[in-house]
């Protein structure tokens, strides 16, 4: 991952960034996210595309457990288009409060999802075809003596499967995230509590705990963080089987300034 910017003032207004972001995300399960991100932000906005590409696991591919699921040696990977706006607020100057809302659109082709096979009782991971998901994400920032700092975040979301016509599989509706981290010469590490409300098919509200860290050192910075860190197994009922959801998950960053 690297970032170029651009600096400019259009039509009098200004100064604004254009940051131009190719890069690639490891996830464990051996998979890979290739991303490009064209980004216009200025120091209370920002409005971004981004253009991603899901290339399927080995876990997608090949993971089985007899009687509930097996894996799609044949699944294509998925391309997704976001955009997205995101206004920030400091209604209280230098207090170290600040309130941020975002609308978000995305269209995705060739969509891997969470599928029951009839025949066998079991499920897969298939490409459904195109999505669509519609979103507005509220949070709020607080820092304390600027050090530590605590963010709730709240997210709501309307999907559709556009041959099916129902909902983005495991999308809720309604999710929420409160993270605490602490940022010191560079490093910020920090814990999350994520809890989902229902989401298709049938799957009930859950929650999970995330933890990561981070290092920014001039241009370069590096990342790692832990997704469902106590390894919770939640039972995702569809049809006439049962799927275990994904457990712990480890993901890896790094990017650079050019």
């Amino acid at each position: 991952r690297a970032e170029q910017d651009f600096r400019f003032s259009p039509f009098g207004f200004g100064p604004m960034t254009l940051t131009a972001i190719p890069g690639v995300r490891a996830i464990s399960r051996f998979g890979a996210l290739p991303e490009a991100e064209l980004r216009v932000a200025d120091t209370a906005w920002q409005t971004s595309l981004r253009y991603s590409r899901r290339i399927p696991t080995y876990l997608d591919r090949y993971y089985a457990i007899p009687g509930f699921n097996t894996g799609n040696p044949g699944l294509a990977p998925e391309s997704k288009w976001t955009s997205a706006t995101e206004v920030r607020l400091d209604p209280f100057l230098r207090s170290g409060f600040s309130l941020s809302g975002e609308v978000f659109a995305e269209h995705h082709s060739q969509a891997i999802v969470t599928a029951f096979r009839p025949e066998d009782g079991l499920m897969t991971m298939i490409n459904g075809g195109s999505a669509y998901v519609l979103g507005l994400r509220l949070g709020s920032r607080m820092e304390f003596a600027r050090l530590l700092y605590f963010k709730p975040q709240l997210t709501v979301a309307h999907s559709r499967m556009l041959e099916s016509g129902e909902a983005y599989p495991l999308l809720p509706a309604a999710s929420g995230r409160g993270t605490v981290g602490i940022k010191w010469n560079g490093f910020d590490v920090w814990s999350a509590l994520k809890a989902e409300g229902p989401s298709n098919p049938v799957n009930a509200g859950h929650s999970t705990f995330d933890c990561g860290g981070g290092y920014l050192s001039g241009h370069y910075q590096a990342g790692l963080v832990i997704e469902n860190i106590f390894d919770r197994k939640y039972l995702i009922p569809a049809g006439g089987g049962q799927l275990l959801s994904y457990g712990r998950t480890l993901v890896v960053t790094a990017s650079t300034g050019l």
